[in-house]
């Protein structure tokens, strides 16, 4: 674990020069119990886990709107169960995932229209199975347009370690910004991504003025480390 942990802050030194100032005040905090509903699911083809998914309460997820996400790229060999239109589908698990191909992959979210947007979510394998891929650090940003992009946040600046723990959900929380498009950008090579969410609320028809609040707070539970379960390819 510290060996891997060791090579995600070494990814992660890559955005860090890019990074290294918040925009907006912003907090990472964990949520470990998934808000599954429904009977699992499975892909045909794959073993219960690597192809097990399950319905989530979607309930206010400006990102769950029938738009595929635009990504850099989706690992090989498993169409089935990890590509782009996983990551908005309403389905956790990795039988409903995306894994990058790359360090720096990236995920770009189309939310259909203008929204005031203060939390991004999201986990590798929330029904438990998995417990590899962490996405490393990562960095958020916003676009009104899909081509010009603000910065929103970058984890090392608010102490996030790189890993996920889990079937746990990272929560990113920051000042109200007006967006249409999110952008992700995850530092690992291989990061696991089973499902992102998007939450806020609809913007006002007018630009609003964002207001810059400095260094964002650094808040997390600690270093969750953790023994890794069986990695998935």
């Amino acid at each position: 674990m510290k060996s891997k942990y060791c090579r995600a802050l070494a990814v992660a030194c890559v955005l860090t020069p890019l990074f290294s100032a918040q925009a907006h005040a912003a907090i990472i905090s964990i949520a470990s119990i998934p808000t599954l509903t429904g009977s699992e699911m499975y892909r045909p083809g794959y073993p219960v886990g690597q192809g097990s998914y399950r319905a989530y309460n979607s309930t206010g997820n400006l990102a769950r709107n029938g738009i595929t996400p635009i990504v850099s790229g989706t690992i090989s060999g498993y169409p089935v169960i990890h590509n782009a239109s996983y990551l908005n589908d309403g389905y956790y698990g990795n039988g409903s995932s995306w894994i990058g191909n790359s360090t720096n992959s990236w995920v770009k979210l189309d939310l259909g229209s203008k929204h005031s947007v203060n939390s991004v979510t999201f986990g590798r394998d929330r029904l438990g199975y998995f417990d590899d891929r962490d996405p490393g650090q990562f960095v958020i940003e916003v676009s009104l347009d899909g081509y010009g992009y603000s910065f929103v946040d970058y984890s090392g600046s608010l102490g996030y370690n790189g890993l996920i723990d889990g079937n746990d959900t990272i929560v990113t929380s920051f000042t109200p910004v007006d967006a249409r498009y999110v952008r992700i950008t995850f530092a690992t090579s291989g990061a696991a991504i089973d499902e992102i969410g998007v939450y806020g609320g609809v913007a006002t028809p007018e630009p609003a003025t964002a207001l810059l609040l400095g260094i964002g707070l650094a808040v997390h539970a600690g270093t969750r480390v953790s023994g890794k379960r069986r990695s998935e390819g």
